[in-house]
C-alpha cells in the first residue's frame, strides 16, 4: 500500500502510484491498474495521450554526448597545443614517463594528481601525453611519412589558390564582356 501522503489528488507522487502496476487482491479478486492514460482530465488515468518515439528516446537526448569532444573543440585544441606547446607540468610527467621504471611512473601520476586535483584527471593525462610520445617516437622512426604529409599538404594548397585564381579571372572576363557602354 502506498503511503498516505500520496493518496491525495493533489500529489505528484499520486500519479506515479496510480500508475504502477498493483497486485493487490480484493476478496479473493487479484487487480490489474492499467498504466495508459485515458485523454481525460479526471479519473485514475487522466493525462493527455503522448505516442512515444519510434527510435530510442535515450539516443535522441542531447544530454547523453555531454562531455564527448566535438571535430570543432578538438581541432581548435590541436592548434593550441601546437602554438602554445606544453606545461611545465606536461613536460615533467613527460620525463617521469620516458624514464620508464615504476617508481617514476608513479611519481609523475602523483605530481599530475597534485596539479589537476584528482586521480581520474591525472591518468587522463598520463594516456595522453604518452600517446603523445608514442606518435613523436613513430614520427622519429619514419620521418619520410612527415615529409610526403608535407608535400600533400602543399600540393592541396597550391591546387586551391589556383583554383580561386581561376575563378576570379573567370569573373573578371565574364563582368568586362557582358558590361555595356556608357551613354
Amino acid at each position: 500500500r502506498p503511503p498516505r501522503s500520496t493518496l491525495g489528488r493533489s500529489s505528484a507522487a499520486s500519479d506515479v502510484y496510480k500508475r504502477q502496476v498493483s497486485t493487490q487482491s480484493t476478496w479473493g479478486y487479484k487487480l490489474l491498474e492499467v498504466s495508459m492514460k485515458s485523454g481525460l482530465f479526471v479519473g485514475l488515468n487522466r493525462g493527455f495521450v503522448v505516442p512515444k518515439p519510434k527510435d530510442n528516446p535515450k539516443k535522441l537526448k542531447p544530454s547523453y554526448r555531454k562531455g564527448r569532444i566535438g571535430k570543432r573543440t578538438k581541432m581548435i585544441r590541436e592548434i593550441v597545443r601546437e602554438i602554445v606547446g606544453f606545461t611545465n607540468y606536461e613536460k615533467r610527467m613527460m620525463e617521469y614517463i620516458r624514464i620508464g621504471t615504476g617508481h617514476s611512473a608513479k611519481k609523475g601520476l602523483h605530481y599530475v594528481k597534485q596539479r589537476l586535483g584528482t586521480m581520474a584527471r591525472a591518468k587522463a593525462k598520463r594516456e595522453e601525453l604518452e600517446a603523445i610520445i608514442q606518435s613523436m617516437k613513430h614520427h622519429e622512426e619514419h620521418p619520410k611519412d612527415e615529409v610526403k604529409d608535407d608535400r600533400k599538404k602543399e600540393e592541396a594548397t597550391k591546387a586551391k589558390q589556383i583554383q580561386s585564381i581561376t575563378r576570379s579571372l573567370h569573373l573578371l572576363f565574364y563582368n568586362s564582356y557582358f558590361e555595356t557602354p556608357n551613354l
